[in-house]
């Protein structure tokens, strides 16, 4: 997986009355037409009643299969080495479609051998869903997305299985904007904001809390549960008070070879670091206010690549949002908007003109 998520929560919590083109007060000059959508799954299906959940796999992802455990086959040829990225489309022409809405995004997959040039990953259909992240472990890529649904594809077979919602402690995940890692012993992690209050922007307090504090966790993998159980970690991994107007959200975690990097979106790209995946996240120092970039992207991500970092975020240009990528040596001095560069074209990819937000990078490497 910042400011970009009022309108997915006007759709979600039904709240009627959102006003204007839904930017809800951004700290930064860009496109919301895409919006904080993991958090559309959590709050969208209460009943009115009981205030119980349903299955909530129908409204975040449109037309997915009754039975989770079905295969779909999407044969194709396996991509080697290089980078798997995921990232969700949506074509702002379609006003019977509206971006706003998660329900109309599509996550894509794609990979690159070298980092510059992208196609999309052979066999892999565009699955419904929203602010996805991705990782390789074995032959098969872990997607996941809004409100932790993961479909699992195999880049040897080409298949994939239908999609499960993971769950927490023997819970439907009630989390939003998950990222990714492995630990040393090769089980899934899952970095994540806790959800918040129904019907609330879980980026931003609460209505009538002037402070708040947005809580950062993490949750581990059970063994041979192939990514569909996990047990929460204890404690937090970050803490974070926020004013009203405020916002934090979309945490992405890596490690750059020597300790854990965390970037948080607040408006731009903030990073915190920790020696330990599930230790506390501590803000860098290095940078003021421990701020990478204020502008040139937004719910960023990073990797480390080589002796360099990449920074991805998407950002609006002419009207469309793309995904762009700074190449930078250290995470110690801030970036400007100029360094930031369109990563691809999505036309290029034969996906057409649409916007293409929320990127998840990973490299398509085995792992343990």
């Amino acid at each position: 997986m910042s400011g970009r998520v009022w309108q997915a929560w006007c759709w979600l919590a039904v709240v009627v009355g959102c006003g204007g083109d839904g930017r809800g007060g951004m700290e930064v000059a860009l496109d919301t037409s895409e919006t904080n959508d993991a958090v559309s799954v959590l709050d969208a299906v209460e009943t009115a009643d009981t205030g119980e959940r349903n299955d909530v796999r129908a409204d975040v992802s449109e037309g997915l299969p009754d039975d989770v455990s079905e295969e779909n086959d999407v044969s194709g040829e396996a991509p080697v080495g290089g980078w798997l990225l995921a990232f969700h489309t949506c074509d702002p022409s379609n006003p019977s479609k509206p971006c706003g809405n998660p329900m109309n995004h599509q996550v894509q997959l794609a990979w690159s051998a070298d980092g510059e040039r992208w196609e999309l990953v052979p066999g892999w259909d565009a699955i419904p869903g929203s602010v996805p992240d991705v990782i390789r472990r074995g032959d098969k890529a872990y997607v996941i997305t809004a409100g932790g649904f993961l479909t699992r594809f195999d880049l040897v077979s080409g298949r994939a299985l239908a999609a499960v919602q993971v769950r927490v402690d023997g819970e439907r995940a009630r989390f939003v904007d998950p990222s990714w890692a492995l630990d040393d012993e090769g089980r899934l992690v899952i970095v994540f904001m806790d959800g918040g209050p129904p019907g609330a922007d879980p980026a931003r307090c609460p209505p009538g809390e002037e402070t708040c504090v947005k809580v950062f966790g993490s949750a581990t993998e059970i063994p041979g549960s192939d990514g569909e159980q996990f047990l929460r970690d204890s404690g937090s991994r970050l803490e974070v008070e926020i004013g009203n107007g405020q916002t934090a959200s979309d945490p992405d975690v890596f490690f750059d070879g020597e300790r854990w990097v965390l970037y948080l979106s607040k408006g731009g790209v903030t990073v915190y670091t920790s020696k330990d995946l599930r230790g506390t996240y501590e803000l860098n120092e290095s940078l003021p206010n421990g701020v990478l970039a204020t502008s040139g992207a937004t719910v960023p991500c990073g990797e480390r690549a080589g002796t360099e970092f990449w920074t991805l975020g998407h950002w609006n240009e002419g009207g469309i949002n793309a995904i762009r990528r700074a190449r930078h040596a250290s995470i110690e001095t801030p970036l400007q908007a100029s360094d930031f560069k369109p990563l691809f074209d999505t036309q290029a990819l034969g996906l057409g003109r649409v916007n293409a937000d929320s990127p998840g990078l990973a490299k398509n490497q085995r792992g343990r």
